[in-house]
């Protein structure tokens, strides 16, 4: 018979038992309900990924990669696609989040549609990839991306793995020889501890790293396990990934959990016999046989976060699926900008190159941003922001946000220069290449500026190079009329304001608002009057006269 102790005792232990199950099916039905309302919506405030932990692995990616399949670091900040990538970013680990990231300054990622549609078409599978997903999480400042392509690199120095067997050495002699053993133990504890000191520092970042390394690893194991059925092709590439690196532990030795009241005594634990330095060895070991691995698997894991992405992209966006053709030019229907609500949408003929003209604030400039960044997308995400886009591949050029760079000592019209000289270079290479100038050689005066620009955009034509500019200068307009496609933007002006409907008419502008906009904001009347005639007298003339 069962003594009441050992009941009470039983009875406890399925009550703790069941309490722990109960709360890891509560927390995974908490976090399946948070999956599928969230899908299709924009991405949450609540956290951001921080820029300069999720850029290091696309800048290890990218001194592996050629520069012509890459978005150059002007045209990344001319189109603020950092506000891109934020607004996109819907992912669930650091792992995606760096994929992303990196996917989008490249112009020649995978097709995912296959993936994208399995996805959309079942949602218990959308759940089950993005559950396992969210339990890899997010990771800021992981240094993974230390290890991408020569984890030899990171090689530990100062420490042997027999250190760690040393205190255990002398246990096990204490029976035998007391006196020996202790002085063993006490020896090799302050050994090691003293090598921790030495080594910590430097290899802190890499024992962090292996961990998140191992939970990918983990994870993509149990995405292999979800996807077999509908996307046997994925689960199979995933697995063979996978393959070598499973000699990699699972689980390294715990940090230290106020939650958790065995992890201060693992913790005590490891700090004795080097257990994290040994394993950081052991994983380091494994990557540096296959030093392919870990790359091809954050790409693998990556594919299945934007897939998720582009999923929820097309269920909140007006997106398409573009295709691409033999004519080097761009074609789309109903075009917007991703970043602004109600966006209105207009028509792209970029089958020769075009000039943008119209007056301040009608929406040229947006127009010229909306075309280049669904060009780009359209190659590394397979999505544009339209209704219908058509395009031949191709590196996408811009010449936009100039700025004064005080770092480097360039005033605003040496920095335009050095942006539309490495314009120069491209076009002079044989690869096919997108070109996006707004208001091209602003920072100088007007005679230089139209003659300049009007041998440049001339250059351009005969290196079979299409380009658009958005431009002021109606002068230019008329230049240019018989090589370029003239196209503008135009406001409506009355007394009391100035409205704009934003969309596009064949033609260049005849009309300009500047003198108007100092007029709606009150300025002297005798300031605008001697303004107006003055253009008046110019436009007539082509010849200033002083009033």
């Amino acid at each position: 018979m069962i003594q009441p102790i050992y009941m009470l005792i039983l009875i406890i232990l399925m009550v703790i038992i069941g309490g722990v199950v109960f709360q890891a099916w509560r927390h995974k039905k908490k976090v399946r309900r948070f999956l599928r309302d969230g899908f299709g919506k924009a991405p949450t405030k609540g956290y951001t990924d921080k820029l300069e932990s999720i850029s290091e692995y696309w800048k290890a990616c990218a001194k592996q990669l050629p520069e012509y399949r890459a978005v150059d670091d002007i045209t990344w900040n001319d189109l603020e696609l950092d506000l891109i990538f934020d607004a996109l970013n819907t992912t669930y680990s650091s792992v995606g989040s760096e994929v992303l990231y990196s996917r989008l300054h490249r112009i020649d990622s995978p097709d995912l549609e296959e993936l994208i549609q399995a996805i959309k078409a079942d949602e218990e599978l959308r759940i089950d990839i993005a559950y396992y997903l969210h339990g890899l999480a997010k990771n800021d400042y992981n240094h993974a991306s230390d290890f991408l392509f020569d984890p030899s690199s990171q090689k530990m120095a100062g420490f042997k793995p027999w250190q760690g067997l040393l205190p255990l050495v002398g246990l096990a002699v204490m029976p035998f020889s007391f006196g020996a053993g202790l002085i063993l133990t006490m020896f090799s504890l302050a050994f090691n501890q003293w090598t921790r000191s030495r080594v910590n520092l430097r290899v802190e970042h890499g024992i962090d790293a292996v961990r998140y390394i191992a939970n990918a690893i983990h994870f993509g194991g149990k995405l292999a396990n979800v996807t077999e059925t509908d996307l046997p092709d994925y689960a199979d590439q995933l697995r063979q990934i996978i393959a070598p690196l499973k000699k990699i532990p699972s689980r390294l030795p715990v940090r230290m959990d106020p939650n958790n009241p065995l992890s201060g005594l693992l913790m005590y634990f490891n700090y004795a016999i080097l257990l994290d330095f040994y394993q950081y060895n052991h994983a380091l070991s494994v990557l540096i046989k296959h030093p392919k691995a870990m790359h091809q698997l954050w790409e693998k894991i990556g594919d299945a976060e934007i897939a998720l992405v582009i999923a929820s992209m097309d269920q909140r966006l007006p997106t398409v699926k573009p295709t691409f053709h033999e004519q080097h030019s761009i074609m789309a229907e109903d075009i917007v900008h991703p970043l602004i609500e109600n966006a209105v949408p207009n028509p792209v003929d970029f089958s020769r190159s075009t000039l943008v003209s119209g007056s301040n604030a009608s929406g040229k400039s947006t127009y010229v941003k909306a075309i280049a960044i669904s060009a780009i997308t359209a190659q590394n995400l397979g999505r544009s922001f339209a209704k219908s886009f058509s395009l031949h591949r191709g590196r996408v050029f811009t010449s936009m946000a100039i700025r004064d760079n005080i770092y480097q000592g360039d005033s605003y019209f040496v920095a335009e220069i050095k942006s539309l000289k490495r314009m120069i270079n491209a076009s002079l290479e044989s690869k096919p290449i997108y070109l996006f100038i707004d208001e091209i050689l602003k920072g100088t005066n007007t005679i230089e500026r139209i003659a300049s620009s009007h041998a440049m955009l001339n250059f351009f034509h005969q290196q079979k190079v299409p380009v658009i500019a958005a431009t002021h200068d109606i002068e230019l307009t008329e230049l240019q009329a018989d090589d370029m496609t003239n196209i503008h933007f135009r406001e409506q002006v009355s007394q009391k304001e100035i409205t704009f409907d934003y969309q596009i008419k064949q033609g260049a502008t005849q009309t300009t608002n500047a003198i108007n906009l100092l007029k709606y904001y009150d300025f002297p009347s005798n300031l605008t009057d001697q303004a107006s005639q003055m253009a008046r007298d110019f436009k007539q003339t082509r010849s200033w006269s002083r009033q």
